[in-house]
C-alpha cells in the first residue's frame, strides 16, 4: 500500500505534501529533523492521507495536489475528509478554510507574527493561529 499525504505545520502556517509506503515512519521523519525540506517547521500535523495500491497512483496524486493553492488544498482535503485522521485534525481544516484567503486579484497576506489579509471589500482582517 502507498501513501499520499498532506501535513500541516502550525509554526510556519505551511503545508507540505509526499508520498510514501510508511506514513507513521515518514511522519516521524519529519518531526524528528530528519527532512532538511521540514526541519524547521516541527511538529507537522497529519491533516490528510490517501491510499493507493500501487506507487505510481500514489506519485500521480501527488504531483497533482503539489500543485494546488493552500484555498483550493483545504477545499480537497474537505471534499474527501474521509483520509483526514480525526475530528481535531477536521476541526483544524476547517477553521483554517474559514481564514484562507480567496482566489481573487488585489488580494494579499503580510506576515509579521499574525496573518492578516485584505479583503477583497478593503477590510484588513488579522487572525492568530
Amino acid at each position: 500500500m502507498h501513501f499520499t499525504y498532506i501535513l500541516y505545520s502550525k509554526k510556519l502556517n505551511s503545508y507540505y505534501k509526499g508520498e510514501t509506503t510508511n506514513i507513521l515512519d515518514r511522519l516521524h521523519r519529519h518531526n524528528s529533523g530528519y527532512e532538511r525540506s521540514t526541519r524547521l517547521g516541527t511538529p507537522w500535523i497529519l491533516l490528510w492521507k490517501g491510499e493507493k495500491t500501487t506507487k505510481s497512483e500514489a506519485k500521480v496524486l501527488e504531483r497533482k495536489i503539489k500543485n494546488l493553492s493552500v484555498k483550493r488544498t483545504l477545499e480537497f482535503i474537505l471534499k474527501y475528509k474521509e483520509g483526514v485522521p480525526s475530528t481535531d485534525e477536521l476541526d483544524l481544516i476547517i477553521k483554517l478554510s474559514e481564514l484562507s484567503v480567496p482566489d481573487a486579484p488585489n488580494t494579499h497576506f503580510v506576515w509579521s507574527g499574525q496573518a492578516r489579509y485584505k479583503s477583497p471589500d478593503g477590510l484588513v482582517r488579522a487572525f492568530v493561529l
